[in-house]
């Protein structure tokens, strides 16, 4: 049919089923700019909304793409995370071949172990000792009295000040009467001698550094005549002490046990006593003791 301007008519569409359509356009649109079809909507209830960035005035570079999420929901794909390279284990925790254990090995691991327990057994010289052997004297033999027993006090007054450090002090048991002679010696040469730092000491160490090793039978009679010539006397022996050179310290240390070898046991002070009597009466014999001439050297 046509209108009276001759144009066919339009046929007549219900509303509904263009509502219908426009609704189904809409739906496409929404479900293609939400968080289901790869937009970017409001995510689903279960996850946490990221709390909302603070205004800057400065421009904020835009947030790469995302990739797009599939229609059917679930998880998005997390971007893989870029792992280090370890680099080489150090030396320490390399695995290192154990070597093969064989009988030469073994051999000469034990050869190690006797030659360092031989060389730990051997004695070792203390610094102490060092220094003794070197300030020790040759041991002289008894001397007579045209010899010089003054030569001998001097002697053994220079090596005590030149090895003072190697004198010790020794105890002694000299009879009364003999120490007091002793004392006035010493005092008469110091006068003499002008020598003020003379001891009592430096002739103890002349008159024993004297004797032989080896302890003499006549040395024996000699203590035994000078028992017999004091044998009313109630007076004991006290003990003093006085420094003496290393030689007679060990000549003193080694007495007892020769005196029990001889049969004359715990008669020790009757041989320091008839020692320091002779040497005493020798030293009387040489007359007064003089201050040493003094050497000069010829150039």
């Amino acid at each position: 049919m046509a209108d009276s301007k001759g144009r066919p008519k339009k046929k007549f569409k219900p509303a509904g089923a263009q509502l219908v359509q426009g609704l189904l356009a809409g739906a496409d649109d929404v479900a293609n700019r939400s968080w289901l079809g790869g937009g970017q909507g409001t995510p689903g209830a279960d996850q946490d909304a990221a709390p909302a960035a603070p205004a800057s005035d400065a421009a904020q570079p835009s947030p790469p793409p995302r990739a797009p999420q599939p229609r059917g929901g679930g998880a998005p794909p997390q971007a893989a995370v870029p792992v280090a390279d370890p680099g080489p284990a150090p030396d320490a925790e390399r695995d290192t071949p154990a070597r093969p254990t064989t009988a030469r090995t073994r051999a000469s691991a034990a050869t190690e172990n006797n030659d360092r327990e031989n060389a730990e057994s051997l004695p070792r010289a203390s610094p102490g000792a060092e220094q003794s052997a070197a300030a020790a004297r040759p041991r002289r033999q008894r001397t007579t009295a045209h010899s010089g027993q003054h030569a001998a006090v001097q002697e053994s007054f220079t090596h005590a000040k030149l090895h003072s450090s190697t004198w010790k002090a020794f105890g002694f048991r000299i009879s009364p009467d003999v120490l007091a002679l002793l004392k006035d010696r010493v005092n008469a040469d110091r006068r003499s001698s002008g020598n003020t730092q003379l001891a009592i000491g430096h002739y103890l160490d002349a008159a024993f550094h004297q004797q032989p090793a080896e302890l003499p039978p006549e040395l024996i009679d000699m203590a035994r005549k000078f028992a017999m010539e004091r044998i009313w006397e109630t007076e004991k022996a006290q003990p003093s002490t006085f420094r003496v050179g290393p030689s007679v310290l060990e000549w003193l240390s080694n007495l007892s046990v020769a005196l029990q070898d001889a049969g004359f046991a715990r008669k020790g002070s009757l041989i320091v006593s008839a020692i320091v009597q002779q040497f005493l009466r020798t030293l009387e014999a040489e007359g007064p003791m003089q201050r040493p001439e003094k050497q000069v050297k010829s150039p």
